[in-house]
């Protein structure tokens, strides 16, 4: 239901729908390796410095000091290709 494709002009990897997909409707599920914050941390130098980041934040509560991420760089699925962002409009939102 879901490709990654290449995305034109450089811009790296995106993802395009098989069919089409009512507005409203989940798409797919972000998956990963859940990790803490300061494992985070690490991780975030080594894949800024190759040119990956699919690293994506949970905040718990405001509260939380050691927040939780998931990073779908090794684990992941599709979901880390979609939603890259060109300008200032958003196809995606996110639902926990």
């Amino acid at each position: 239901r879901l490709r990654v494709i290449s995305a034109e002009g450089g811009m790296g990897s995106g993802v395009r729908a098989e069919q089409f997909i009512p507005k409203g409707s989940a798409v797919c599920e972000y998956t990963g390796e859940l990790i803490r914050g300061h494992e985070m941390k690490v991780r975030e130098k080594v894949y800024m410095a190759a040119g990956l980041y699919y690293l994506f934040d949970l905040e718990v509560d405001r509260f939380c000091s050691m927040p939780w991420c998931v990073d779908a760089t090794r684990k992941g699925n599709v979901a880390r290709f979609v939603n890259h962002r060109c300008g200032d409009t958003s196809n995606c939102q996110i639902r926990q």
